[in-house]
């Protein structure tokens, strides 16, 4: 119902009639006051469908877990984990420990191994070898986004 008013709001606000009733001309300003000031909720269709596409899609970003990558600059497997993590389109941050003694102390502990190590939130999950089985799985996306992949689209 409120789509349907938006679509009809965004006809009388595009119409390119110059309607001579004076009603009509007082509802066009009051429309058009009306949108400037929530922000152009009114709008054709297709633009509807446009902001609500982006919406959802910058929704699934915000929910997605921290990804950490923690790597030296000889890491074996670095430059496979991150291509595993671009290729699923996975948002992460590289951390380097070269020079941090404490941050290679802290994984040496949690993790309990040297880098590369991926952390999903606060988990550490490990290498290589289980970033490579978590995405072969599905679990991947699921433990970043909470939900099940989505197919590859069509032109990535």
């Amino acid at each position: 119902m409120l789509d349907d008013l938006r679509y009809r709001l965004n006809d009388l606000l595009s119409s390119d009639e110059r309607d001579r009733r004076p009603w009509i001309r007082l509802a066009r300003r009051v429309a058009n006051v009306a949108n400037d000031a929530l922000g152009a909720p009114i709008c054709s269709r297709p633009e509807l469908e446009r902001r609500r596409g982006h919406a959802a899609t910058a929704k699934r970003k915000a929910e997605a877990m921290p990804v950490l990558l923690y790597v030296t600059w000889d890491s074996v497997g670095r430059h496979e984990i991150e291509a595993l993590l671009k290729s699923h389109q996975i948002p992460h941050r590289i951390l380097s420990v070269d020079r941090d003694e404490v941050q290679l102390n802290f994984l040496m502990r949690v993790a309990k191994r040297e880098p590369p190590v991926v952390f999903i939130g606060p988990d550490p999950i490990g290498g290589l070898d289980e970033i490579k089985a978590l995405a072969e799985s599905g679990d991947l996306q699921r433990r970043v986004f909470g939900r099940e992949p989505e197919p590859p689209s069509a032109h990535a």
